[in-house]
């Protein structure tokens, strides 16, 4: 059986990668956003999280 690259090839349980981002603002409004230490983009907080589907 070949598993894809978004199998876990131990349990063949499919694992996702999900971006997960938040929103914050202050009292006027004013949204944080964070910088990227390599490309100086500016982007939302957060980050990636890895889930399992449960079937």
């Amino acid at each position: 059986m070949k598993y894809g690259s978004f199998m876990h090839k131990r349990a063949a349980t499919p694992r996702l990668k999900i971006d997960i981002r938040g929103v914050i603002a202050d009292e006027t409004n004013r949204l944080l956003l964070g910088q990227d230490r390599d490309s100086a983009q500016w982007s939302l907080p957060g980050g990636y999280a890895e889930g399992v589907i449960s079937t």
